[in-house]
Parts: C-alpha cells; sequence; structure tokens
C-alpha cells in the first residue's frame, strides 16, 4: 500500500517523516534498553527427567527455573574458580597421612 502524501503537500510529508522518525528513535531505545541489557542462553535437547527434575526442585525452593538453573550456574562457576586457585597452590606434604590425624583427632573427642 503506498501512500500519496505528495498530493496532501509538504506539511503532511514532513509530519508522516516526523512520526517516522520518532518511531525508530522509540525502537531503537527500546532495543538499546533491553536487546543489550543482559545476555539470554538458551538449552535444547534438555531431556524430560531432567526438565522435570528441575522444575520439581524449583517447586520446592519456592523459586523459578530461571533463578535455580541461574544459582546452579553461578555455584559451578565459583566451584571451577575455587578448584582454578586451589591448583595453583604448591602442594603440602604430610608426615603422616591426613586421614590417621582426622582419626586421632575424632577419639580424643569422644568420650
Amino acid at each position: 500500500m503506498a501512500l500519496d502524501l505528495e498530493s496532501q503537500g509538504p506539511s503532511r510529508v514532513h509530519e508522516a517523516l516526523d512520526k517516522l522518525i520518532l518511531f525508530y528513535s522509540f525502537y531503537g531505545m527500546l532495543e538499546a534498553c533491553y536487546s543489550h541489557a543482559m545476555a539470554n542462553l538458551q538449552v535444547k535437547d534438555v531431556p524430560e527427567d531432567v526438565h522435570r527434575r528441575l522444575r520439581e526442585c524449583a517447586r520446592r525452593r519456592g523459586k523459578s527455573l530461571r533463578d535455580l538453573v541461574l544459582e546452579a550456574i553461578g555455584k559451578e562457576l565459583s566451584h571451577d574458580e575455587f578448584e582454578r586457585r586451589l591448583q595453583s597452590r604448591s602442594r603440602v606434604r604430610l608426615s603422616r597421612p591426613a586421614g590417621e590425624v582426622v582419626a586421632e583427632v575424632r577419639a580424643e573427642r569422644e568420650p
């Protein structure tokens, strides 16, 4: 559908252009605010059993599935960071196996 604005005079052309510019400015603002605010992650081919268990776990904890998954991802990343930092430290040599020391301490605690 073509609009014949020129036959209606220059003021109608300017009015239409102003509305068009306003629309695209508004759309651009929304795009900038929402599309680039945060990344989205989509997981495909989640087994039905895993999806069901995640939903049940989220329900029991009073959380949304989104919040549960974000929390799990955060914990995994924290765990990876902990392991990386632990591996960067030098190893400690013990004079006795740690299990023996733990058993002795536990035996001393018992009445």
